[in-house]
């Protein structure tokens, strides 16, 4: 059995995963701290993935914010 690839960053304008074996997935739904649907600019934890590289729950309190300057 392999490893699944890991989560490395999140593009919430984008909506999309990308792993650390290149690879990138769609973030399908995005949740509030409560747990309810919203847009991506307040998730607080988002669901990503593919019936081909499997789906990820992840939480978004544990990613740093990039700044593009």
């Amino acid at each position: 059995m392999t490893n699944k690839p890991d989560v490395l960053y999140i593009n919430r304008g984008a909506r999309l995963a990308g792993l650390d074996n290149g690879e990138f997935v769609p973030v399908t739904h995005w949740f509030d701290g409560m747990g309810e649907d919203c847009d991506p600019d307040i998730a607080a934890s988002c669901v990503a993935g593919s019936e081909k590289t499997g789906w990820y729950s992840i939480d978004l309190r544990n990613f740093v914010y990039a700044t593009v300057h």
